[in-house]
């Protein structure tokens, strides 16, 4: 018998990436980006320490910056990925165009997640994200891979066109939601 076995719940565990859709903002992305895998959500929140007295002790700490991101690799070849992928760009029927851009396009982006064993999606919704700009194209013996990174911006509306932000606001970048299963 094993020691510190902790309490779980094994319909909780999950394994596999999600689907990942982009689109264009103020709108719910359409296109669904294909094959993914390796589908990492992140969020940070980073903090100020408040100290006072002699020696300083810790009194509070304060969210300084917030963030979030979404990287993941495209396994399938589109030429659409260079523009999703760096910000700039154009693409025709069967052409790239790279340079000269003095802005980043933004996007909509959502993922969703169904859970292994209890059926439960999960739907991350970024309201308003900007591509990190890198792109490596990695080419080898193996399934080739197209690393994607979104940086989420502050918004103001959702995609259901409701307002979201202004100066008191805490929920102006995303949500994500958790759905049970049928």
């Amino acid at each position: 018998m094993s020691y510190n076995m902790p309490g779980y719940t094994a319909s909780r565990f999950s394994l596999g990436p999600a689907i990942v859709k982009i689109g264009a903002t103020g709108a719910t992305p359409a296109i669904d980006l294909g094959a993914v895998e390796e589908v990492s959500f992140e969020l940070n929140a980073e903090k100020a320490d408040v100290e006072q007295g002699s020696p300083k002790e810790l009194i509070e700490t304060l969210p300084m910056r917030v963030s979030a991101s979404l990287t993941f690799r495209g396994l399938e070849w589109n030429k659409d990925f260079f523009v999703w992928a760096t910000g700039v760009g154009n693409t025709d029927s069967t052409k790239y165009f790279f340079g000269g851009d003095p802005t980043a396009e933004k996007f909509a982006v959502q993922f969703e997640h169904s859970v292994l064993g209890s059926g439960n999606t999960f739907t991350g919704r970024l309201w308003t994200c900007v591509p990190a700009g890198d792109f490596p194209i990695t080419m080898g013996d193996a399934v080739h891979t197209f690393e994607l990174t979104f940086r989420v911006l502050r918004s103001t509306t959702n995609w259901r066109s409701e307002a979201i932000g202004g100066r008191d606001s805490v929920n102006s970048y995303l949500e994500v939601e958790e759905t049970a299963a049928p």
